[in-house]
């Protein structure tokens, strides 16, 4: 990641508002408690998933405020942040292995392949996700040590380790861990034959009250802050880093799940099942080496509790996530698990770990001597067997070929490199996962294998929605026939079309069917009077024009009455029984409708009055290297003239392919309109690129990157000012 010319997180903050954290930084920290041109003026703060009190998050925004860092600077602490939770991963894997086998080595193999896992390698941009997950393995080695030693400290660490989890921004991963810790306390407590079985349950029951009352108690300040403002903005999980969907319980689809797609040369294929692959493969080895490899009947128990787990980890997310979904008709209890992978790639490498202390303790013998150095042969040709007819690896020696790796393909390079690493490691160890069910003999074998089927289908992600850190081909610029494509009378105007499936058009990053000026292209139903409020509440400031702005909207779809000024119904649309897939506008991407659901759609009768200033960006790649960026005016919408506006006309060649963002390159083009008081300046853009405007001098908006649109209405005391509007690809 630090060596590497792509930085991570410097063009996306619609995963997590970094570029936002940095601008609260740079200009005032006042902006964390409100802005009001971020979130419909609700508060950054109140974002749970940002992590703001987060205390290595905290610290580095207090460090970069007081050292004045500049944004390279910044970005580059997170990625060294990132880096650091990668070994912190590692480093608790570890010692929670140490807690259960005496071998260094097998430890120490437990926590590499716990920090390099599919989880954290697929979730690397979702900062805050990978901050919350590494806190699970030390959650649970705290409370091991608890339940053995009975002292004191090890139970404050076990609460600190569920309060880090929290504060780093995803609740769910904390709900995931403390379940994980009730299986471990029960695992744990149940086989002291010297205790009873009520004083067993009061012992699994009381230790968890005791962490919960001091993650309270740690917890307390931050909710404080985050809970009164977080109620009242846009449900405060509008967060679309949860795009996976549960598929149905059909053992036949393991096949199309987890064996072609090693085998596959579509490059968006293996992007999209990137996770899946590893991620399959740890279940596959979870599930069929804990029953097998360890002869005590403690590890029955887990195996059957971590079976377990799948069902209260699923529900207890849905809970979590939004209690109103379980009472929708139609919705499903069982939905978007995909972070549940954390815990099982915590159990395979667990089982890597036993596995090595089994090696490491064969019985001195000629036989066992003999029968390891046969196995490490066969392992060895299996493995360049394997890695022989990899994808991955073809690719690479297919590049090499064609390409050899100088500076500019270092991207393409590293990425293979690591798709080769993954492969490998998956080869390896599935080999020996196969060759010890071998040796076990073991008759309940094939009863574990039809659960494997069932559980690695309950948990696939879906197979046709691309994944968040999976990039879009910024090629595909966002302006092509943004505000020439209208929505027509049919069900086909709430999609969108993505690489790999339709997605509904509220779910925003690439919208261009459905008009997104600075928001979302339709809206929850309690959006409006949250809207109507804030409207009232700062009619009289600078924030008003940027809250209208955004029902600056062509378009919104509702599934309750909508009656705000200037919009009318145009039509409705019924949900019939053959749409099983489709998706509930004004709801998050993996609600489907329920048959006979009805919403309506409003067009903005003034929407042509409010637009005074249009510019349209466009990006153009040639030969999928050198990137331009060029201004190109429009002079006619729909049948409407417009002012025609100077126009810088520079073309500014990009010394590398848009594709690597880089930090060193300068702003691409600026442009200078004249625009009268109240004007609103209505700003398509690429896709993935940031969008400064100031107005005279001063900054006053930073677009969400990954929206394709913004409007801003000029206030009464800029009347005849120019405003300059920067597009860049700098880390800005």
């Amino acid at each position: 990641m630090l060596s590497s010319g792509e930085r991570l997180y410097l063009t996306s903050d619609f995963v997590h508002y970094w570029n936002i954290l940095f601008y609260a930084v740079k200009y005032s920290l006042k902006d964390l408690f409100f802005d009001p041109y971020q979130f419909l003026g609700s508060s950054l703060i109140g974002r749970v998933d940002l992590g703001i009190f987060y205390p290595p998050v905290l610290l580095m925004v207090l460090a970069g405020k007081l050292l004045s860092l500049n944004p390279f600077s910044f970005y580059v602490a997170l990625e060294f942040l990132a880096v650091l939770h990668i070994g912190l991963a590692g480093f608790f894997a570890y010692i929670f292995a140490r807690k259960f086998i005496n071998s260094f080595i097998g430890s120490l193999l437990a926590g590499i392949t716990f920090a390099f896992s599919g989880y954290f390698f697929v979730s690397i941009n979702a900062l805050s996700l990978v901050n919350s997950s590494v806190w699970l393995p030390a959650y649970c080695f705290f409370l091991v040590s608890f339940i053995r030693k009975k002292h004191f400290g090890t139970l404050l660490g076990a609460a600190v380790s569920l309060a880090m989890s929290f504060l780093a921004g995803i609740p769910q991963i904390t709900l995931y861990t403390f379940l994980f810790g009730i299986l471990i306390s029960v695992w744990e407590f149940v086989h002291k034959k010297e205790v009873d079985f009520r004083a067993k349950t009061r012992a699994v029951i009381s230790t968890q009250v005791i962490i919960l009352f001091i993650l309270g108690v740690i917890i307390s300040v931050p909710l404080f802050f985050q809970l009164p403002i977080s109620s009242g903005s846009n449900r405060n999980t509008m967060s679309y880093t949860n795009t996976a969907l549960q598929g149905s319980i059909s053992p036949i689809f393991v096949t199309d799940y987890f064996i072609p797609h090693f085998f596959d040369s579509e490059e968006n294929i293996v992007k999209s099942y990137f996770s899946q692959t590893y991620l399959g493969a740890i279940f596959v080895i979870s599930l069929t080496l804990f029953p097998f490899l360890i002869k005590t009947r403690k590890n029955y128990f887990f195996f059957f509790s971590f079976f377990l787990f799948l069902i209260l980890g699923m529900g207890g997310e849905s809970l979590l996530h939004d209690w109103s979904y379980l009472f929708v008709p139609g919705v499903k209890l069982f939905r978007n698990i995909s972070k549940l992978n954390l815990l099982v790639s915590l159990s395979g490498a667990m089982v890597v770990a036993m596995v090595t202390d089994r090696l490491m303790n064969l019985t001195q013998t000629l036989r066992r001597k003999i029968s390891t150095v046969l196995l490490q042969l066969s392992l060895i040709s299996m493995f360049v067997f394997g890695m022989l007819v990899s994808q991955p690896l073809i690719n690479f020696r297919t590049s090499l070929a064609q390409n050899p790796p100088v500076a500019q393909e270092i991207s393409l390079f590293k990425k293979q490199s690591e798709d080769i690493l993954l492969q490998g490691l998956f080869f390896a160890v599935i080999i020996i996962a196969l060759l010890y069910l071998v040796r076990s003999k073991k008759n309940t074998f094939p009863v574990f294998l039809l659960s494997l089927f069932a559980v690695v289908d309950i948990t696939r992600f879906n197979h046709h929605v691309p994944q968040n850190n999976s990039p879009l081909d910024p090629a595909r610029a966002y302006s092509q026939n943004s505000y020439l494509s209208y929505l027509k009378t049919d069900k086909d105007i709430f999609r969108v079309s993505y690489p790999s499936g339709p997605l509904p058009a509220n779910y925003a990053p690439e919208v261009v069917e459905v008009e997104n000026l600075g928001g979302y292209s339709s809206l929850i139903p309690e959006v409006s009077s949250n809207l109507q409020q804030l409207l009232a509440k700062h009619a009289q400031t600078a924030s008003y024009s940027k809250i209208a702005g955004f029902m600056n909207q062509k378009y919104v779809v509702s599934d309750e009455t909508f009656n705000w000024p200037g919009y009318k119904q145009v039509f409705t649309y019924k949900v019939s029984p053959e749409d099983t897939d489709y998706f509930c506008p004004g709801s998050v991407a993996w609600v489907p409708c329920p048959p006979g659901k009805i919403f309506s759609v409003y067009q903005n009768t003034d929407y042509f009055k409010r637009i005074e200033v249009l510019h349209n960006p466009e990006v153009v790649i040639e030969n999928s290297k050198d990137a331009q960026l060029r201004l190109v005016e429009k002079f006619a919408l729909e049948g409407k003239d417009f002012r025609k506006f100077m126009v810088a006309s520079d073309t500014v060649q990009s010394p590398q392919t848009i594709r690597s963002y880089a930090p060193q390159l300068p702003p691409v083009f600026s442009a200078s309109v004249e625009a009268d008081s109240e004007d609103t300046l209505l700003i398509s853009m690429p896709f993935d690129q940031n969008l400064l405007l100031f107005v005279d001098g001063k900054l006053v908006i930073y677009n969400r990157a990954n929206y394709g649109f913004i409007s801003y209405t000029l206030p009464k005391t800029y009347a005849l000012k120019t405003t300059t509007v920067s597009l860049s690809t700098k880390i800005f």
